[in-house]
């Protein structure tokens, strides 16, 4: 298993308001191309956690652990 530093990824924790904005609440006024269906799925405490490697990399990383 390949070692992750905490640079590969980035963390958005603003109001939800705010992320959809900066996303794009409609097709028309996107950043890119798909990116306003995320924002209407945050509600409640969200969070969005970016990073370059590939998604099943991703999902075998133990991101619900403690530090």
């Amino acid at each position: 298993m390949r070692l992750f530093c905490v640079w590969c990824f980035k963390f958005f924790l603003r109001s939800n308001k705010v992320m959809q904005v900066a996303l794009g609440r409609s097709d028309s006024d996107e950043i890119r191309k798909g990116l306003h269906k995320v924002s209407k799925l945050l509600c409640g405490d969200a969070g969005l956690c970016v990073t370059n490697i590939s998604k099943e990399e991703a999902q075998r990383l133990p991101l619900n652990t403690r530090l």
